[in-house]
């Protein structure tokens, strides 16, 4: 008998697991310590941001925590510190009176002007003197005085014969450091003062006050311009015929006494370039009888200094004089003085000793102008002392007597504007 079919049911489907709960329902699972372990509340904690601690007993604002509303901003009740303001600064003032370097050059001018224009003034004096015991009147005595003085005020800027005592000498190293002094503050910037007051409108500006500073600036760097410009031209004109001189008395001494030392030469050709500056016109060219006493004068003091340079006797320095020939001394000392005054006189007529002497009474109108302008910019000036605008405006005054050419009263004029114009680098 055949066993029973097997009953075979069919394969149950695997059991289907429920989705998994949504991420809102569940918890996600926190890492953070125990309620015991936790800190203070966020309340009590002061904000991040602040570097200052809480003092103990007190607790900080709360934290204001939402969208952000304009208009609405959190205010701070808390203090604000300022920073403290800079300490302004302190404007240079300018140095005046011995602080000022420019005061020393001015010193040394007001000595040697000083005394230069109170001897031009009595012989002056002396000249109307002269004029008035001829019999001349009044008005033709002024007249010819005021002529004579613009003559001679010319030919002293031409050709000057002040090296003849140590005063003139002094002279001659003022110019000299006058015009240093001039042009290095020109080159320091007073001419830039000027140039950027003009062009930035200063004298056409609303304000007195800028219109001061601009004509102050531009009336120092006229002054000072002219000033440097004629003590340049003067320096130029006393090297060259100086050096001339010099130059040509050197060369005849080398040619006629090989056997005198440099020393005793460059003594010798000092000594009568000097004589030929002292006495030498423009049209003394040639004219050697015209000096006759000078010259027998140039040959003692010749031989003097050729003996002191080479410590020799005064015979033996003759002999040296004329290449160890004693009579020759003579001719050797005759020919460098010749020579010396040849060339000084050259000098003196020369373009740049008329240029000088043409430009020095111009100089000294154009001086006057500019001592007006710092005048009047001077007592504009706020900041300005008394004592300055006073001295500024006797400095105008002399300048202007100065320029004047009248006798006496020109000299006055130029000795009162350098005294004052000293004392007013003291305010």
């Amino acid at each position: 008998m055949p066993p029973p079919p097997v009953r075979r049911d069919p394969p149950k489907p695997p059991p289907v697991k429920p989705p998994p709960a949504p991420a809102a329902t569940q918890p996600p699972k926190s890492k953070r310590a125990p309620a015991a372990q936790r800190p203070a509340p966020a309340a009590t904690q002061p904000p991040k941001d602040s570097f200052k601690p809480t003092s103990p007993g007190t607790t900080p604002p709360p934290l204001q925590m939402g969208p952000y509303v304009p208009g609405h901003e959190p205010k701070n009740d808390k203090p604000q510190t300022q920073p403290a303001p800079a300490a302004p600064k302190k404007e240079e003032q300018e140095s005046n009176g011995l602080g000022n370097w420019e005061t020393y050059p001015k010193a040394l001018d007001t000595k040697v002007t000083a005394r230069q224009q109170l001897q031009d003034g009595k012989d002056r004096v002396q000249t109307w003197k002269d004029n008035r015991s001829a019999g001349h009147g009044l008005a033709k005595t002024l007249k010819e005085g005021v002529k004579d003085n613009f003559v001679k005020s010319i030919e002293g800027g031409k050709n000057p014969k002040d090296l003849d005592n140590g005063l003139g000498r002094l002279g001659k190293a003022n110019t000299a450091l006058k015009g240093g002094v001039g042009a290095t503050t020109l080159i320091n910037g007073k001419v830039s003062d000027a140039y950027k007051a003009v062009a930035a409108g200063g004298l056409s500006s609303s304000n007195p006050e800028e219109r001061s500073e601009a004509l102050d600036a531009l009336a120092d760097a006229g002054k000072t311009s002219t000033e440097t410009l004629k003590a340049g031209l003067e320096t130029a004109r006393d090297l060259q015929k100086y050096g001339s001189a010099t130059r040509a008395a050197n060369l005849s001494l080398k040619a006629a006494a090989p056997d005198l030392g440099l020393k005793g030469r460059l003594k010798i050709a000092h000594n009568l370039s000097m004589k030929a500056f002292n006495h030498a016109d423009a049209g003394d060219v040639g004219t050697a009888e015209k000096f006759d006493a000078l010259k027998k004068a140039s040959r003692s003091s010749t031989t003097d200094i050729a003996a002191k340079a080479h410590g020799d006797s005064n015979n033996q320095a003759q002999k040296r004089l004329n290449k160890g020939i004693k009579t020759g001394a003579q001719k050797t000392a005759d020919n460098a003085f010749d020579a010396a005054i040849d060339k000084g006189a050259k000098a003196a007529g020369g373009k740049l000793a008329k240029f000088a002497g043409r430009f020095v009474p111009g100089a000294n109108v154009a001086i006057a102008g500019f001592d007006i302008a710092t005048a009047i910019a001077t007592s504009n000036s706020k900041d300005a002392s008394p004592g300055k605008k006073i001295t500024a405006w006797t400095t105008a005054a002399g300048s202007v007597l100065a320029a004047t050419n009248i006798p006496v009263v020109s000299q006055v004029g130029a000795a009162f504007s350098t005294v004052s114009d000293l004392v007013g680098s003291f305010f």
